[in-house]
């Protein structure tokens, strides 16, 4: 039986490594995205596994949106409490206590799924000292730099234990990539953006369409605390603090750098200007221009080959910084 597999097994291989055009990546890549969409506190969520941050015992709204029509929807959670309001549309009280709690929308035929990972925050009230639970995060700006609209206080820290570290945000990216890169044992703590994590599905599904295989885009530095981002001598205002950017690259064959994707035989900038061509393509769009933010070259460094600052700042801003080799 396990025969009759080897010819299919080896016309899969010859296809992925004699398609420079990409169809066989774009056909082949699961893109999560769900045949509805959920409308979820001014977010618009359309994955079938999507993460939301929310305070304790907060109030979310949820309405099934670009449904099929005469199809029934529901809504159940084991956590918290439930209100149904509409057809479409229910009220979930998230619990109280801090932790991570699933929802789910679903269809009465049984077709299709999205799984609402809700993330109940630590409240920002409960950082004494600078200190949380041990874990070092340090001060925010007291000023917001006459932004603060960019740089808000954090509403809250999502609880990274041992146990949840490594549970899925979004259908291709984890809770573990978004990690502070400090020292400091578990529990650890993370600010995050819902916007930055469509934005970085957004551009996945794009470089796969493009015809480059990557399961997942390397972050090389999500959230920064601002006691870490401050021993980099990083900006004062980074983004990264407040979990709405993110330094990334397409590495689809684990070899921890930039792919060629410019297919020159080479690893350099010119790759990072065809990743950034990427997104300012999905800049354009307009149903992704709630997500319009930052985007920063960066040449390769002594740790590590050239990457992309990427951003959800709600304006346009661009730069290049190329440092020593």
């Amino acid at each position: 039986m396990k025969d009759r597999w080897i010819p299919l097994l080896v016309m899969v291989l010859f296809l992925m490594l004699s398609d420079p055009s990409g169809t066989f990546a774009e056909n082949f890549f699961y893109s999560g995205r769900a045949g509805f969409s959920v409308h979820c506190n001014q977010m618009m969520l359309g994955y079938h596994e999507q993460a939301v941050f929310a305070l304790p015992g907060e109030t979310l709204v949820l309405q099934v949106v670009d449904a099929k029509w005469r199809t029934e929807y529901f809504f159940d959670s084991e956590f918290g409490r439930t209100q149904k309001q509409t057809e479409r549309k229910w009220v979930w009280t998230v619990p109280e206590t801090p932790g991570n709690y699933t929802g789910r929308i679903f269809q009465l035929n049984g077709e299709e799924a999205v799984f609402i990972y809700c993330f109940v925050m630590v409240p920002f009230e409960a950082l004494q000292g600078g200190d949380m639970n041990g874990y070092r995060i340090g001060q925010y700006p007291s000023q917001a730099n006459g932004h603060s609209e960019i740089y808000p206080q954090p509403r809250g820290f999502i609880e990274v234990t041992e146990d949840n570290v490594d549970h899925r945000l979004m259908p291709h990216f984890t809770l573990r990539q978004f990690i502070c890169r400090q020292d400091g044992a578990y529990p650890k703590y993370v600010v995050l953006d819902e916007r930055l994590l469509i934005k970085l599905e957004v551009l996945l599904a794009r470089v796969n369409l493009e015809g480059f295989a990557c399961h997942t885009l390397s972050v090389s530095s999500g959230y920064r605390t601002p006691y870490y981002n401050q021993r980099l001598g990083n900006a004062k205002y980074s983004l990264h603090m407040w979990g709405r950017a993110a330094d990334i690259f397409v590495d689809g064959n684990g070899d921890h750098k930039m792919d060629d994707l410019n297919r020159d035989g080479k690893n350099n900038m010119s790759d990072v200007r065809r990743l950034i061509a990427m997104v300012e393509q999905l800049d354009e769009e307009p149903r992704h221009h709630d997500k319009i933010g930052g985007l920063g070259l960066y040449d390769r460094t002594e740790k590590h080959g050239p990457f992309v600052h990427i951003d959800v700042r709600g304006e346009r801003a661009r730069w290049e910084r190329k440092r020593a080799r």
